[in-house]
């Protein structure tokens, strides 16, 4: 759970904040009869407990875009697609994109999250407090990399 950079299509086009259609739970989005029938005819195995068919989950298209997502829920984008790192971090700090709650990052501290690890939890606890994910991920990149 928290924040993750994803190499998308350029051309990518999903609302911000919708969960990607390939990551949610894909049985009775119309209705349970016809979504049994489905699951059934593709031979999907049916979830224990449930019922109902274990549809596959699907990434959306890859490519060379730079794109940040929350991975609280299902997964979402939180940013639109951008074609370098700079420029995904330049929207992020400008549009004070949530890192964790109401905390926010700083240019710098983005742009080492996308270009190094580029995944982080929501937050960290440590011996000095509660931290950000990606703020704590950007540190450890800086400090890595003898910044």
């Amino acid at each position: 759970m928290g924040r993750k950079i994803k190499r998308v299509d350029l051309a990518f086009d999903w609302p911000i904040g919708k969960i990607w259609s390939g990551y949610l739970f894909q049985t009775c989005i119309d209705s349970c009869e016809d979504c049994h029938k489905a699951g059934d005819l593709m031979g999907y195995k049916r979830i224990q407990g449930s019922n109902c068919p274990d549809y596959p989950k699907f990434d959306p298209p890859s490519g060379t875009g730079y794109q940040l997502w929350e991975t609280i829920s299902e997964g979402s984008p939180i940013s639109p697609v951008f074609e370098t790192p700079e420029e995904l971090a330049q929207w992020l700090y400008i549009n004070n994109v949530s890192s964790f709650g109401d905390q926010t990052c700083t240019y710098e501290q983005w742009l080492s999250f996308i270009k190094g690890i580029g995944w982080a939890p929501s937050m960290i606890i440590d011996s000095s407090g509660l931290h950000s994910g990606v703020s704590y991920a950007a540190e450890l990149e800086r400090k890595l990399n003898n910044e």
